[in-house]
């Protein structure tokens, strides 16, 4: 069996910035190689073939994402500070005196630049600088930078996996290498199972700059339906009740016009019969997600959205309760036994 915190720390600890997802799909293909056929297409989406589809029969797409946020070097300076871009959401509040890793031609770890509280000036204390003032301290000169560096090269915040109490765990990339945990739970809960629908996981790319490497995979894959899976906002006291979920509550299932309302209503009812906790989450037609780029491929498809609670998104130390990972994996596989019967 499966042990979620397990994949949760093998998944997360992986590198995989966004447009260069590294080592981690590396990781993700291996752990799904029992599950199905895996290949990597041109955006470097991971493809795993669960089951063909018979003829007449649907066809789900399961998509988690794979990349993560992070930085790009931009420029190396005289004194060999390397200066940076963001890719994706970075949050430039979180980012001074950070430590940092460059995965140039060997991972080199820095630390972002931090102005000492005592140099300050006030307007100093109420700003949040901007990325054209942010480097990095490789700890090196400019010649020395340069034998490892090259403009371009990824950059990510460190952030180690944690275990806390109550089974909790904290680490960077929860976002959303959790939302693939519970697609590999899924399938091992379908392994050996007669389905009458054809099954296709996609770990993809690119979702942190705009969902291109899900709408890339949704063409190649042609499904009837599809279920975008991805974190959502945990409760914690400074968030407000009505746009946040408890940790521990369960999967979340999205209501959005433009999901599909046949998808939400059947994925509601078979988390009654199946006893599974869940709770609903309401967006508006942008769910933040890749089922935004999957929904409206080629002739439409039938997609819907669970969500896992995530405390803290976007930093290097994402919480999340292997309870609603596992509830989301119960839910998937349950729909997908019904899928097509």
């Amino acid at each position: 069996m499966l042990n979620t915190l397990d994949l949760l720390e093998q998944l997360t600890q992986a590198t995989g910035v966004v447009a260069d997802e590294g080592s981690a799909w590396e990781v993700a293909a291996k752990l799904a190689e029992p599950y199905g056929t895996v290949r990597r297409d041109a955006l470097g989406n991971v493809i795993v073939t669960v089951r063909e589809p018979k003829e007449g029969q649907p066809h789900i797409l399961l998509d988690a994402h794979l990349d993560e946020i992070g930085m790009a070097v931009s420029e190396i300076d005289e004194e060999g500070f390397v200066h940076v871009i963001p890719n994706g959401g970075v949050d430039k509040r979180l980012l001074l005196a950070q430590e940092v890793t460059v995965h140039g031609t060997k991972p080199l770890y820095g630390i972002v630049v931090s102005l000492a509280p005592h140099l300050m000036t006030e307007e100093d204390k109420k700003a949040v600088p901007e990325f054209d003032k942010i480097t990095i301290d490789l700890g090196m000169d400019k010649s020395q930078v340069e034998q490892y560096v090259t403009i371009g090269d990824k950059i990510t915040v460190n952030g180690k996996f944690t275990r806390l109490l109550n089974n909790r765990a904290a680490s960077k990339a929860m976002d959303d290498r959790a939302g693939i945990v519970s697609l590999l739970e899924a399938a091992q809960l379908l392994q050996g199972e007669e389905l009458s629908c054809g099954v296709t996981m996609v770990f993809s790319t690119q979702e942190e700059i705009g969902g291109y490497g899900a709408q890339v995979a949704t063409f190649g894959v042609e499904p009837t339906h599809a279920i975008a899976v991805d974190v959502s906002f945990a409760r914690t006291p400074d968030t407000p009740k009505n746009k946040t979920y408890p940790l521990g509550c369960g999967t979340l299932i999205t209501a959005s016009p433009a999901m599909s309302k046949q998808v939400f209503v059947d994925l509601k009812a078979v988390a009654e019969e199946e006893n599974i906790p869940y709770m609903v989450e309401v967006t508006g037609a942008q769910t933040g997600t890749n089922a935004n780029s999957i929904f409206d491929v080629k002739t439409g498809v039938l997609t819907g959205v669970l969500g896992i609670p995530l405390r803290y998104m976007h930093t290097p130390v994402e919480v999340i309760d292997p309870h609603d990972i596992e509830c989301t994996a119960k839910l998937l596989a349950a729909y997908i036994r019904k899928l097509g019967k």
